[in-house]
């Protein structure tokens, strides 16, 4: 969809809408070519732009918790932190990743990964599993037991039900992040 969007608005204005600094000239240019935009377009458009001629959104935590909300159609409130779900940040780096192949920061890493903590995971999947190292083990090696489950967890029917154990709590959770992320994404990425 995002990969779409760059090629339909070069398409249009060859490269020149990313010239554009201000968002009313933008959207005067979208208008003029018969196409009406909201402000969640407008948002997506800026988060694709920023992605493109920048690589903040790799290194800063508020410009890249801006583009994961742009990317997964949420509002971008700039000034204020969102804290966007892990699901929302897998589809995020993935969509991030489509556009460069540029290596995140620590600092975003760290993020994740508090984000992580804060929800109870103790192990990311891809796209996010660059965050992994900051997310501290427990005693009973859960991190490696996670990775083990990858391909378990993939094959396991939506419906399945886990036991009431450390490492099912976490097959659980895995497995709700990557159903929404592979339905997302419309393929699944886990091999």
């Amino acid at each position: 969809m995002i990969v779409k969007l760059f090629k339909d608005l070069n398409e249009l204005f060859n490269e020149d809408w990313l010239s554009v600094t201000e968002p009313e000239t933008l959207t005067m240019m979208l208008d003029q070519a018969g196409l009406k935009i909201t402000d969640e377009s407008l948002d997506l458009i800026n988060a694709l732009k920023a992605c493109i001629i920048t690589d903040t959104p790799w290194k800063n935590v508020y410009v890249f918790e801006n583009v994961v909300d742009a990317f997964n159609g949420n509002m971008v409130i700039p000034d204020s932190i969102t804290k966007p779900s892990l699901e929302d940040i897998c589809f995020g780096v993935y969509c991030m990743l489509q556009i460069k192949k540029n290596p995140f920061s620590e600092d975003i890493a760290r993020y994740i990964a508090s984000i992580a903590i804060d929800t109870g995971i103790s192990w990311l999947p891809p796209p996010i599993d660059f965050a992994n190292p900051f997310i501290p083990d427990d005693d009973m090696g859960t991190q490696q037991e996670c990775q083990k489950l990858v391909n378990r967890i993939n094959l396991l029917p939506t419906d399945f039900s886990y036991a009431e154990a450390p490492i099912e709590i976490q097959a659980a959770k895995l497995a709700a992040i990557w159903k929404v992320f592979n339905r997302k994404v419309g393929k699944n990425i886990i091999t």
